[in-house]
């Protein structure tokens, strides 16, 4: 039976009837990194500030084009600010990505982006995923540079770089 099943399956192919997939159509994997939390921070003279960060990148192409969004909120006594950006460039290198995106609330054209790291999940995490100060940056492809960037833990928080 099988004989005959790879016979009917080859004559197919033959015919032009079906046809065997090509290695060029074959999706090309693409990074994708999720992650939030917050993280208490000084702010110049005043308490500690509270930042809430949330983001989703995914790659769209080899070039590091990507899609996605980026929520920051940082909350202090001297007032709230939130800032939104949609994503437009994402570069990884083992656990550690570069993300950049255009500030889109408050309206502007500014590139920000930012630095962060996956150290493992729950009792499998080597350390505390960490995250950059988000950037101004120069334009869309800053990541690609790969710039080492300081960075903190999160105080709560979970980054995943896929």
């Amino acid at each position: 039976m099988k004989k005959v099943i790879i016979s009917l399956v080859i004559c197919l192919l033959m015919l032009g009837l079906i046809s065997a997939p090509v290695l060029a159509d074959t999706p090309v994997a693409r990074h994708k990194v999720i992650g939030g939390g917050t993280i208490e921070r000084p702010v110049v003279g005043v308490e500690l500030g509270l930042v809430t960060a949330a983001f989703i990148a995914q790659q769209v192409d080899e070039s590091g084009n990507a899609e996605g969004e980026l929520v920051i909120k940082l909350r202090n006594p001297m007032g709230d600010m939130r800032v939104k950006a949609d994503i437009v460039c994402l570069a990884v290198d083992g656990n550690k990505a570069w993300i950049v995106g255009v500030v889109v609330e408050p309206s502007s054209t500014w590139f920000i982006g930012f630095e962060v790291q996956d150290n493992g999940e729950g009792s499998e995490a080597i350390a505390p995923d960490l995250i950059s100060q988000a950037q101004r940056v120069d334009g869309p492809t800053w990541a690609l540079g790969k710039p080492d960037l300081a960075m903190v833990g999160w105080t709560n928080g979970n980054v995943q770089v896929k």
